[in-house]
């Protein structure tokens, strides 16, 4: 019997080759659950953190957004309130904005100087709603002169009736400037008027003295003196009221001007708030990518690693069980 005398390579054990391919077959599959699964956890954390938390604080802070700019319509309507009642509501209003938004602030984040600035306005608010009501207070005065006035007007009338005069033409004139006086909105004007009304008085002083009914016209000319001179005078409470207004409208202002940047810090965080979730879910898309683009090539490797398992299997084992069949 012949025997070639081709020399083969060296043998390798069955053993070796099954271990080294069943090993290898571990790994890859090893290897790709572990991608796998932290890119699961690793999404899954992403998830419950937006969901979780981010989104929440989108939500609530859009909705502190909106209360703070609530404010600026609250002070507002304080700011035309022409009434006890109006002032009231619009107070009520502004409280209940102010709760909402301490509560919803502490519920978000925890920002020393938003808390200290909220704060401001609500000191600012309660000074202004004071001036309000001092406002109110000097109107209801000027309304109650006013109607007093109109009665001292009334009791001139009836003199006239009786005895047509000069005397009560010019009153009746007086009375039609005060009128004008407290319709005036600018306070040099209302200085003027208010003088010429007193020129109009000193007149009608020598006119009553040279009349009918001297006794009766000197009481109304006094009543009226008193009515619009006197300390607490229409004169002095018009002049008050034009200083009010004056600084009601520079108070209202100022808290429009906090009010406006605190809602623009609110927003300032809402925008950081989206600026992180969409961060966020950036990053995460990144990592899914490159851990995609190595799952891929890991899935290309092991490919490769099986086709070279199966040639191996081919020349090594397939040969040599064919060999040992023919033998």
């Amino acid at each position: 019997m012949t025997i070639s005398g081709t020399k083969k390579g060296p043998r390798i054990s069955l053993v070796k080759v099954f271990s080294a391919g069943l090993v290898g077959i571990l790994f890859i599959f090893m290897l790709l659950s572990y991608f796998t699964f932290s890119r699961l956890l690793s999404f899954e954390s992403t998830l419950t953190e937006v969901s979780n938390k981010s989104l929440p604080n989108l939500i609530q802070t859009s909705q502190l957004y909106t209360q703070a700019a609530r404010l600026l319509e609250s002070t507002e309507i304080l700011s035309k309130s022409t009434s006890n009642a109006s002032k009231r509501l619009a107070e009520k209003r502004l409280q209940s904005n102010l709760v909402n938004i301490r509560r919803a602030a502490q519920n978000i984040f925890s920002n020393e100087f938003l808390d200290t600035q909220l704060n401001i306005i609500a000191i600012e608010l309660n000074e202004y709603s004071a001036l309000i009501q001092e406002r109110l207070q000097t109107i209801n005065s000027i309304q109650v002169l006013s109607n007093q006035m109109y009665d001292i007007n009334a009791q001139a009338i009836n003199i006239q009736k009786q005895n047509s005069s000069a005397w009560v033409l010019s009153f009746s004139q007086a009375s039609v400037n005060i009128n004008r006086a407290l319709n005036e909105n600018k306070l040099q004007r209302v200085r003027f008027l208010f003088n010429q009304i007193k020129e109009q008085f000193n007149e009608l002083s020598v006119i009553s003295a040279k009349g009918q009914d001297n006794a009766i016209k000197r009481q109304l000319i006094n009543q009226f003196k008193t009515l619009l001179f006197n300390e607490n005078g229409l004169e002095s409470l018009k002049i008050k009221s034009l200083r009010l207004n004056g600084r009601a409208i520079g108070r209202e202002n100022f808290v429009h001007n906090l009010i406006e940047d605190y809602v623009a810090q609110l927003g300032f965080v809402n925008y950081e708030t989206e600026q992180n979730i969409t961060l966020q879910v950036a990053t995460s898309v990144t990592k899914m990518k490159q851990q995609t683009q190595l799952i891929r090539l890991i899935l290309i490797g092991g490919v490769v690693f099986l086709l070279a398992i199966v040639i191996l299997f081919q020349q090594r084992i397939l040969k040599r069980i064919r060999i040992f069949n023919y033998m």
